[in-house]
């Protein structure tokens, strides 16, 4: 009987070992970014704090807007079945600015389970991305407006190219360039023409 209790207890204790170690894994293989934060007050703080919440329980409570007979759409809303993009736009501005680089990349990768299409998102993507020295999800996410509209948004590639060329990266900034001139673009960033010309850059 004795034998028994000892064999269920190290059982368990080997059980909760694993388990703690299998949480701990899961907790160091989680993405958290290092980013120079911004010089806050207590009170922008605060008020950005607020801000994240407010968004947030906004978002978690939406519900499909019903209009009367005679009302208009109100301005933020796009579609009254969801939630306005803008409201994650704001929440991740605000969680950026707090130095929560997960939490603003969440909350715009949610907005794009609503919004499939939002250059906002996107743009707001590529530029965290570049933020952390993610170059290539900073292309990604600034390239998908002209892969979605062409010509309209070739001028976002050279967002892209600036994320390699602080990188370093003469090819991926040559081969954006590329991609940028054959569509049309002509006004290439002064600073990107000159890092490929003669390997230069001001920063």
């Amino acid at each position: 009987m004795i034998s028994e209790l000892n064999s269920t207890t190290m059982n368990r204790k080997y059980l909760f070992l694993a388990i703690a170690l299998t949480t701990l894994t899961f907790i160091g293989c989680a993405k958290t970014y290092k980013v120079k934060l911004e010089s806050l007050t207590p009170e922008q703080k605060t008020k950005l704090t607020e801000t994240v919440k407010t968004y947030d329980e906004k978002i978690k409570n939406f519900a499909p807007l019903k209009l009367k007979e005679g009302e208009k759409m109100p301005e933020e809303y796009s579609d009254l079945n969801k939630p306005p993009v803008d409201w994650f736009l704001e929440k991740s501005k605000a969680e950026r600015r707090l130095g929560e680089i997960d939490e603003a990349i969440s909350t715009l990768k949610k907005s794009l389970n609503y919004y499939e299409v939002s250059s906002a998102s996107w743009l707001n993507l590529g530029a965290i991305y570049s933020d952390v020295g993610e170059c290539g999800n900073s292309e990604k996410y600034y390239i998908k407006p002209y892969e979605a509209f062409g010509q309209a948004g070739v001028e976002y590639i050279q967002y892209a190219a600036r994320c390699y060329l602080n990188q370093g990266d003469k090819n991926k900034v040559q081969e954006l360039i590329d991609l940028y001139k054959k569509d049309g673009g002509t006004n290439i960033d002064p600073e990107i023409k000159d890092y490929l010309e003669n390997n230069t850059t001001t920063k």
